[in-house]
């Protein structure tokens, strides 16, 4: 339309892999970087991104939603994807179709990735998202005691993880994120008490991987972080 400003942007592939790579250097040697390359790479371009952190070493990745992993495999992007936001009922075949890892984020949901695995016969993996102050998806700590008699229920269901969100991760001065591992140590060690063996966990978004609060000595080194924006 005539009269409208041209909108140009431009994205640095060469910058985002010095990104990738000054991160992968924030973190121990065996904690891996796992993108999250949800909203269209935070408007970037999905699949040109991921394909480029693949290429810079990148094995796993995450996103918000079934559908956005779907699009990475049609951009040929390999590896792991962790879907971590709502799953709906119709959008559980394509977790098997496209080879994804699920997330358990509710008693529901939970429940309806153990009927479905079961009514397939399928091993599906799955970390499971604990809230623990963010208040937007997750597991509670009065949930788990349901939650565990759920995964004990379960011949199909396979935990490979737990995580959280921060709410305030970019506040240093704020005890928020410090009483979050706290709160997740707790839930990881309940799961374990009841059963659940949880053989990997992530917590940290971009912030938290920049300015990481102190980690309790009862939890495992976290195996991963999740930068995105």
């Amino acid at each position: 339309m005539k009269g409208l400003r041209p909108t140009r942007a431009v994205v640095d592939l060469d910058a985002l892999a010095r990104n990738f790579h000054t991160l992968s250097g924030r973190v121990a040697p065996d904690c891996a970087v796992m993108p999250v390359v949800k909203a269209d790479g935070y408007g970037h371009g999905a699949g040109v991104v991921a394909r480029r952190l693949q290429r810079e070493g990148a094995t796993s990745f995450a996103v918000a939603v079934v559908e956005e992993a779907a699009e990475l495999r049609r951009d040929g992007v390999a590896g792991e994807i962790l879907v971590m936001g709502w799953i709906g009922q119709d959008q559980l075949p394509d977790l098997i179709r496209h080879g994804l890892v699920a997330n358990a984020h509710s008693l529901e949901l939970l429940a309806e990735l153990a009927a479905f695995s079961e009514a397939r016969r399928t091993v599906l993996p799955l970390h499971l998202k604990l809230d623990t102050g963010m208040t937007r998806l997750g597991l509670l700590p009065a949930d788990l005691p349901d939650a565990i008699a759920l995964l004990q229920r379960s011949a199909f269901l396979r935990v490979e993880g737990a995580f959280q969100n921060f709410a305030s991760a970019d506040d240093e001065a704020d005890g928020q994120s410090v009483a979050q591992i706290d709160c997740f140590a707790e839930m990881v060690r309940a799961l374990e008490l009841g059963g659940v063996r949880v053989p990997m966990v992530h917590v940290a978004n971009s912030a938290g991987t920049l300015a990481s609060p102190r980690w309790p000595a009862s939890l495992p080194p976290p195996a991963r972080v999740r930068p995105g924006l």
